[in-house]
C-alpha cells in the first residue's frame, strides 16, 4: 500500500492542493473565535485521550499492529504518560507513526446476495493508537461544532 505524507514545513504545504483548498475554502462564512481557536490547538490531556480509550467498543479488529483497544483499557494506568507524550509529539511535529499511516482494506456485504456487487461495501481497519487520537480531536471539537 502506497501512502503520501502530507506535513507543513517551513510554511510549504508538501502534497497538498493549494488551489483546491482555496476553492473549498472560499465559501466558507463562519470563523473560531480566538478563545475556541486555541483551545483546539492545545495538545491532547491525559483525560481527554483516557476518555477515548474507554469509550471504544469491545471485540473490534485492531489495525495491522494486532492491538485492540482492550488491551488499551487494560494497561492504560502503564501507557498513558507514554500515550500522553506520543500523542503531543505527533500533534507537534504533524507525522504520524508508520502503522498510524497504514489500514486494512477489505469487502463486506450488506444484504443476502453476496453476487451482487452492489451489495458490498469497502471497510478501511486502522490501528487502535490512531483512533484514539481521532476520537479525542472529534469530542474536543463536538461542543463547537454543535452551537
Amino acid at each position: 500500500m502506497v501512502s503520501k505524507i502530507y506535513y507543513m514545513s517551513k510554511n510549504v504545504y508538501e502534497g497538498i492542493d493549494m488551489q483546491a483548498a482555496t476553492e473549498l475554502l472560499t465559501d466558507v462564512n463562519t470563523s473560531l473565535e480566538c478563545n475556541d481557536s486555541n483551545n483546539l490547538e492545545n495538545n491532547l490531556n491525559i483525560k481527554e485521550l483516557e476518555h477515548s480509550v474507554f469509550n471504544f467498543k469491545k471485540s473490534k479488529s485492531p489495525g495491522i499492529d494486532g492491538i485492540p483497544a482492550e488491551w488499551y483499557q487494560k494497561f492504560w494506568y502503564i501507557i498513558k504518560h507514554d500515550f500522553v507524550e506520543l500523542t503531543t509529539e505527533i500533534l507537534s511535529t504533524n507525522k504520524l507513526c508508520d502503522t498510524q499511516y497504514k489500514g486494512v482494506l477489505t469487502l463486506i456485504y450488506k444484504n443476502e446476495d453476496r453476487g451482487d456487487l452492489k451489495n458490498w461495501r469497502p471497510l478501511s481497519i486502522l490501528c487502535v493508537d490512531y483512533k484514539i487520537i481521532a476520537k479525542a480531536l472529534s469530542n474536543r471539537i463536538k461542543p463547537i461544532y454543535q452551537r
